[in-house]
């Protein structure tokens, strides 16, 4: 069993997220955070041009379509590299809007686009687009916050319920934790945020609590016995509960990052967006487990019994002077 001190360096520990969150926020302005058309709305267009889209022919593909898109009245706020799922054969994804009855425009997009590559206007089975209203975009921002508040609120119900409520307060806190970090590295690697971020942001809320538990679990055991909640050095049993569960929460994070870094490597463009995401997630739900909630246990205890301990003693002076 290791013997590691966590509490009493914890603003070592909170401030390496705090930089990281300030990271997040200073890219979040410059250039932006990269979201998908499922929250803004709009017309995503795949174009698998194979060779054309690699190498040196990159730019120059990039440069043609923008200026076609552009020239019908559409804004291109991202592009990316990517690959036709049907065929694997280098792609091009243009997000944009349009002004106007969108479907006119998108079509004539494509026909100009199929027109500048293909030679046939008419030929546009090499380009893909899909479309989401503002309504609908709004739609399903709504209810993915509502989910992830709901998620959140009723994990926070259950750690108050098995444990105690400051066990539930700083569990909770850590998995905002977890959310902002993702959404900071999201944004830092200009990862596209869309259904799969939702998805992987749920995911996360619902894994990284696990370790947590174990840990408060473990600490519920050590205190249970002690009468007087007074003699409790809530440092030590927070360090003795981290160093008894560390190779537990290492060795279970450990197998499933193995899996999903797999899965992003190995996988599809499309599914890079939920595994970034929950790697982010995985590391960082690692981390507020072992090194935040823990520690911030220990201290709001320790801040509540020493308040406590002061009070009683200014209360016991006072009953002392009466009585003389």
């Amino acid at each position: 069993m290791s013997n590691l001190k966590i509490v009493n360096k914890w603003k070592i520990w909170f401030a390496i997220p705090a930089v990281i969150m300030i990271a997040g926020i200073i890219m979040l302005f410059v250039p932006g955070m990269n979201v998908g058309i499922e929250f803004t709305g709009g017309t995503i267009m795949t174009v698998t041009l194979g060779e054309l889209a690699d190498g040196a022919n990159y730019n120059a593909s990039v440069a043609k379509i923008t200026d076609i898109i552009e020239k019908n009245g559409g804004e291109v706020s991202y592009f990316q590299k990517s690959s036709a799922e049907e065929t694997s054969k280098s792609a091009i994804d243009f997000r944009f809007r349009v002004k106007g009855d969108s479907t006119d425009i998108v079509n004539q997009i494509k026909n100009d686009v199929a027109a500048e590559f293909g030679g046939d206007a008419a030929d546009t089975s090499f380009i893909t687009s899909e479309t989401i209203g503002e309504s609908a975009s709004r739609d399903l921002l709504k209810n993915a916050i509502l989910g992830a508040a709901i998620a959140i609120a009723l994990i926070m119900i259950y750690v108050i319920i098995r444990f105690e409520f400051w066990s539930g307060v700083t569990a909770v806190l850590a998995l905002i934790h977890d959310v902002f970090i993702m959404i900071a590295l999201t944004v830092i690697f200009q990862i596209q945020v869309n259904s799969s971020f939702v998805a992987a942001v749920i995911t996360i809320i619902a894994y990284s609590i696990n370790n947590t538990i174990v840990i408060f679990d473990r600490i519920r055991e050590r205190i249970k016995p002690i009468d007087d909640k007074s003699r409790i050095d809530y440092a030590e049993v927070a360090d003795e509960a981290i160093n008894n569960t560390l190779t537990r929460t290492l060795f279970t994070s450990a197998t499933t990052l193995i899996t999903v870094i797999f899965l992003a490597i190995l996988g599809v463009p499309s599914m890079r967006e939920f595994t970034l995401p929950i790697i982010f997630g995985l590391v960082a739900g690692t981390y507020s487990s072992i090194f935040l909630s823990t520690p911030a246990w220990a201290l709001i205890n320790k801040a509540i019994s020493d308040r406590k301990g002061n009070y009683n003693r200014v209360k016991g002076k006072t009953k002392f002077k009466k009585q003389r």
